[in-house]
């Protein structure tokens, strides 16, 4: 497993190239300032004419990084919704696939190591990695961050004084250059930028000419090495290929959301989960995939009587209509069965309907809808509490964002836990819960406090219910 260091640095790599430089490291010591043996920012006239490209604040855009004095490729995309405040990167480096997520609205960066779904948390405005969209401040409201513009994104058409150098040929598409001179001192830095871009008239995938082909970068940065300023040499190339714009780049909000199952320990939680009313109904189908298997259960609240299906902690009453698995052992057959707990007695009845017979047992105290009661040395159960019966209860749920599921717009929550499967240690499970936005639930003709639960996605150690 990819320790979080290492996690870091290779997000670190990708959002350092996609600044331009791939730079590992501050300036130290007293700094050598700008090396006018690469460029002179003061030499190069800002062209006025042929007009500069102009810049979607909405794009999607592929990267091939080429660091050639590392002698190394890595391969990112970039997502960016200036409007909404929001941006998105994936990396590809050496077989390893890391990406970040910066969320301004919770002044939050979440970096996700891919093969072992590893997450950390970082606070935007204090973290490093910021200078890639930026986080910009006001003195009206200093604690909140925006981004940069996209031309401030890309570092091109941001105040910086950019020559026409004329028109050649990239991979076989008419382009023109500019040419700037850039100076970071945070790393001692000086290069002469050359960037490329589709001339007027040359069409592109999403309709739009004048789109990102080429950026060259070639400088140096002086680095102190005992009490010798040195400086190496950097040469590095960037080509850019599908470039997507406004509707073309298809962001969607789980484009900005980690990924379904990724806990990241730390993340604020934004939203709190709903109140679970203490009567419902809801019908489920359990789907197992590692033993391919579909089940469905019934429970459904006291108000739809003519079903007799229904859960009420008030009551003490909880019916379910069920389908044994055909791969356990059921005493009872494999047709569909009824179950009413009566939490007042302890009595679990046992129905067949299709030959009327019906089995009195004690109620399970590990069963989805029983407790055991605490002191009872496992011989007294109680009816779960509608926080225990959807697992809400002795853990914090973390709000994702919003997913879909089967079409519909769902607020999804998720938390890990170690009291589950019943009876068990040292076992962790990922609980991701899923309810309708309100928007969809109030089409439905119906308004929930509780909120419509779409979706329970459980994973345990290699085994997953939905």
């Amino acid at each position: 497993m990819m320790s979080k260091s290492h996690i870091r640095s290779v997000l670190t790599t990708l959002i350092v190239c996609t600044y331009i430089c791939s730079i590992n490291a501050q300036a130290q010591g007293p700094l050598h300032g700008l090396d006018t043996t690469v460029c002179n920012p003061s030499t190069i006239p800002n062209s006025q004419t042929p007009k500069k490209p102009s810049l979607s604040e909405t794009y999607r855009l592929t990267v091939e990084c080429n660091i050639q004095n590392k002698n190394y490729s890595t391969d990112y995309t970039e997502y960016f919704d200036y409007q909404n405040q929001r941006a998105a990167v994936h990396q590809w480096e050496e077989g390893f696939h890391a990406y970040g997520i910066y969320n301004y609205a919770a002044n939050e960066m979440y970096t996700v190591e891919a093969q072992t779904g590893v997450c950390t948390v970082d606070s935007l405005s204090s973290s490093s990695n910021t200078f890639l969209f930026g986080f910009k401040t006001s003195a009206t409201n200093p604690k909140v961050g925006r981004m940069f513009s996209a031309y401030g994104a890309l570092r091109f058409g941001n105040g910086t004084n950019e020559q026409y150098m004329g028109r050649s040929k990239i991979r076989g598409m008419q382009v023109d250059q500019w040419k700037s001179c850039l100076y970071w001192s945070s790393m001692d830095a000086t290069m002469e930028v050359h960037w490329y871009f589709t001339a007027p008239g040359w069409g592109m995938a999403d309709g739009k000419s004048q789109v990102p082909v080429r950026c060259t970068v070639v400088g140096n940065i002086w680095e102190v090495k005992g009490s010798t300023p040195t400086a190496r040499k950097f040469t590095h190339t960037y080509e850019f290929s599908e470039y997507l714009t406004d509707d073309m780049a298809q962001l969607t909000t789980t484009t900005f959301e980690t990924p379904s199952g990724v806990i990241c320990p730390g993340r604020k939680d934004t939203k709190p989960l709903p109140t679970p009313a203490t009567a419902f109904k809801f019908t489920s189908e359990i789907l197992t995939p590692d033993s391919l298997t579909i089940g469905f259960i019934k429970v459904i609240s006291k108000f739809i009587l003519n079903s007799g299906e229904w859960y009420d902690q008030k009551m003490g009453l909880v019916r379910y209509d069920y389908v044994p698995d055909s791969q356990s052992v059921s005493p009872f057959g494999y047709g569909l069965l009824t179950q009413v707990h009566d939490f007042n007695e302890g009595i679990a009845y046992v129905i067949d309907p299709a030959v009327g017979n019906c089995t009195a047992q004690p109620i399970d105290g590990t069963g989805f809808d029983a407790k055991f009661v605490v002191g009872s040395n496992n011989m007294k159960v109680r009816i779960r509490t509608p926080a225990e019966f959807f697992y809400f209860d002795k853990t914090q749920y973390a709000y994702e964002g919003v997913k879909s599921v089967r079409g519909v717009d769902c607020d999804v929550y998720i938390t890990q836990r170690t009291d589950w499967p019943p009876n068990t240690s040292g076992y962790k499970s990922t609980w991701e819960w899923y309810f309708a936005k309100k928007t969809w639930v109030q089409s439905t003709g119906h308004t929930y406090d509780f909120g419509m639960p779409m979706m329970l996605l459980l994973k345990a150690d290699g085994v997953s219910w939905f």
